[in-house]
């Protein structure tokens, strides 16, 4: 997998540090260099993203979820939905973290058994 650079990003670290312009360099799925503006980072055959306006941070890790109660009011409800429909729900709800940057999740409970566990895998 080719190495990615972002320039022209905001950094936000996480670290208390406040935000701040730079580059970076992504190998994988690690940080491999993080730069001031401007830096001669470029390697042969980096993928290469303009980040103007955009932030880089960490991935944000969701410390208690319920992927699979898919907007249930009662228990009975949980219990009403299809297991095939229920797993398609509980993936919807699971890619829907991702997608606004979590990158990953603790599953405090799951609906039906191991519903959570097939999710995973």
């Amino acid at each position: 997998m080719a190495d990615v650079h972002f320039k022209n990003a905001m950094i936000f670290d996480g670290t208390g540090s406040a935000t701040r312009p730079g580059e970076v360099i992504v190998r994988g799925n690690r940080i491999r260099t993080v730069a001031d503006p401007g830096a001669k980072l470029e390697a042969p055959g980096c993928e290469v993203i303009d980040a103007t306006g955009l932030t880089l941070m960490p991935g944000m890790v969701e410390g208690h979820a319920h992927p699979s109660f898919c907007g249930a009011r009662t228990n009975t409800d949980l219990g009403d939905i299809p297991v095939e429909e229920h797993l398609l729900a509980t993936i919807r709800n699971a890619e829907l973290l991702l997608d606004h940057g979590f990158t990953s999740l603790y599953s405090a409970a799951s609906a039906k058994v191991r519903l959570d566990v097939v999710v995973r895998n």
